[in-house]
């Protein structure tokens, strides 16, 4: 008996004298969330800029979204370790709608411990954002921000949100936090104005295609279907102009300043072109290089139209009573992000037709050829690659 008192008296001893612990894991979590607004051509908008957000699919269903997240150094976490448009370490979340609006499933992000244990928190930076269809296909994107340390501008198109990338995440241990991110619908043709130029190894081929011409100051000379009345020179010397601005001024034969519209052939109807982008050469006045552009040709589709409208920058609007701008383009009517061959806002000089790759078939001599689609308007120019006017020459007379 005393045996077994004694027993008991050193097991309560050792329970008496043994120190209590806390256990903390050394990972806690916080649930985070996204409240995804997609952004849509508004008709109303300002018209500051040769673009505008690209047109949603109606059709597309959301499925789920892939992101990046960096922590506060800048280093990448590995998240669900998938393979997304640009590398690896994404985290993927379902999407689903609620009450009209998009919503991502919540993701959980580390908080490690601290010594104000449960009040421990991180900052954390979603750096990309990606989301697919139920297909797999990428339907919206925020668009790139640009990189102060490297001097990356931001892209054109991350002027048309207000809450971009990065988005910043704040959070403490087991809260459940919603935040806010701004997407624009997705179409590969507008990669480089979403700041993707990753793109270009992935579903796509990236062509460029340059122009140059020449106008022959004697054209306008003679009354045509274009201008009912003849431009002496005297009007190009005494109107302004920007061919005045040019090294060698007024001349016989003028480096060409111009604008280009590239249009795609849309799916319902093979006359009507949906503009993909808007170029000119102004800032160079038409001199010493010429005007390229770069486009996305789908890989996995054969035989896609395009379509290159010249504007040329010209005394369109003299008339012998005088005008206050005898100078400009036949764009006065504006434009229209879906317009007919056969009817374009304002009427153009020339239209090139082109499948997939433009230099294949614009570029006389291909693939010998210099890779610069060059045009002479008049007849100053000793045997051009395109003399105009000529096939597919617009005028206004004759629709």
């Amino acid at each position: 008996m005393k045996k077994v008192i004694l027993l008991f008296l050193i097991t309560a001893v050792m329970f008496s004298c043994k120190k209590n612990e806390t256990t903390q894991p050394a990972d806690q979590y916080a649930e985070v969330s996204f409240n995804v607004t997609t952004l849509v051509p508004d008709a109303d908008r300002d018209w500051v800029y040769d673009y505008d957000v690209p047109e949603c699919d109606p059709n597309a269903i959301p499925g789920w979204a892939l992101m990046k997240i960096t922590d506060a150094d800048g280093v990448e976490l590995e998240g669900d370790g998938i393979e997304g448009p640009n590398g690896i370490n994404y985290f993927k979340a379902m999407v689903f709608y609620t009450n009209g609006e998009l919503y991502t499933q919540t993701i959980k992000l580390p908080v490690a411990m601290c010594d104000d244990a449960p009040d421990c928190c991180e900052t954390y930076w979603v750096t990309e954002f990606y989301m697919y269809d139920e297909e797999g296909d990428l339907i919206k994107a925020a668009p790139y921000p640009g990189d102060e340390i490297e001097q990356i501008p931001p892209s054109e198109f991350f002027q048309f949100v207000t809450q971009p990338l990065p988005v910043e995440l704040t959070i403490c241990a087991f809260e459940k936090k919603e935040f806010y991110i701004d997407v624009l619908c997705f179409a590969p043709d507008y990669y480089d104005l979403f700041g993707f130029f990753w793109f270009e190894i992935t579903e796509i081929t990236v062509r460029e295609i340059c122009f140059y011409g020449d106008i022959c100051q004697a054209w306008w000379m003679t009354p045509s279907d274009w201008h009912p009345n003849g431009v002496p020179l005297w009007v190009w010397e005494e109107y302004d102009n920007l061919y005045q601005d040019q090294q060698m001024g007024i001349q016989q034969d003028m480096p060409a300043i111009f604008t280009l519209w590239l249009g795609k052939q849309t799916d319902y109807d093979p006359n009507l072109y949906h503009l993909i982008g808007i170029y000119n050469n102004e800032d160079v006045l038409g001199e010493g290089e010429p005007l390229c552009f770069r486009y996305a040709d789908y890989d996995a589709i054969e035989g896609e139209q395009f379509a290159i409208f010249l504007f040329i920058y010209g005394p369109w609007n003299y008339t012998d009573a005088g005008r206050s701008e005898e100078f400009g383009y036949t764009l006065n009517a504006g434009r229209d992000d879906v317009f007919d061959i056969y009817n374009p806002i304002g009427g153009w000089q020339h239209i090139w037709f082109f499948t997939d790759n433009a230099l294949e078939d614009l570029d006389v001599g291909y693939p010998d050829g210099d890779g610069v689609i060059e045009f002479a308007w008049g007849n100053c120019v000793e045997d051009p690659e395109y003399p105009l006017p000529g096939p597919w020459t617009n005028s206004p007379y004759d629709k």
